[in-house]
């Protein structure tokens, strides 16, 4: 049976405008590295924020309602990821058939829209997914942050939680 891959251990590249965030596997060797702190770090970066990691994917191809909260912050998107859609505060994690990780290790499920990035460091945070005007899930949080190092040990920490929602499609 495969490992899981790790977003630090993949591509994420992002369309410019779209706010899209495309994990793709990287083939050895092709992940840039500088060196730093004694040790080999990446060029991944670091997107500190809220990973928030749906049950099951949803339909990459349907138009959604993504409502945030963030810190009493609202934060409303209408989201269709093969077309295009109004919201430039999330990025959202689309998955295909190969297992993925988010950088703070939660798993993604496979093949479609899989959750969101929330970016900044929000402390409470409120999230519900509606298709239709029909709620597909929802759940908030007080976040809890973590310190890691997704471009190597000794080359800085991102500051990562993550927030699950259960979903029904």
């Amino acid at each position: 049976m495969g490992r899981a891959k790790s977003a630090a251990q993949k591509l994420g590249t992002r369309a410019a405008s779209t706010g899209v965030l495309c994990l793709l596997p990287v083939a050895i060797g092709i992940a840039s590295s500088v060196q730093a702190c004694g040790g080999d770090c990446t060029d991944l970066g670091c997107a500190p924020g809220a990973e928030v990691v749906f049950s099951q994917a949803l339909d990459d191809s349907a138009t959604y309602v993504v409502n945030v909260v963030a810190d009493g912050e609202p934060i409303t998107c209408e989201v269709n990821l093969r077309e295009s859609y109004l919201c430039s505060e999330l990025e959202f994690f689309v998955t295909g058939s190969e297992v993925t990780v988010t950088n703070s290790g939660a798993r993604l499920p496979n093949a479609g829209f899989a959750g969101l990035l929330v970016r900044g460091n929000p402390r409470d945070l409120q999230v519900e997914i509606l298709r239709a005007d029909q709620r597909l899930g929802s759940a908030s949080s007080a976040l809890e942050y973590h310190g890691v190092e997704v471009n190597g040990a000794g080359c800085g920490e991102c500051r990562l939680a993550t927030l699950r929602v259960d979903v029904s499609p």
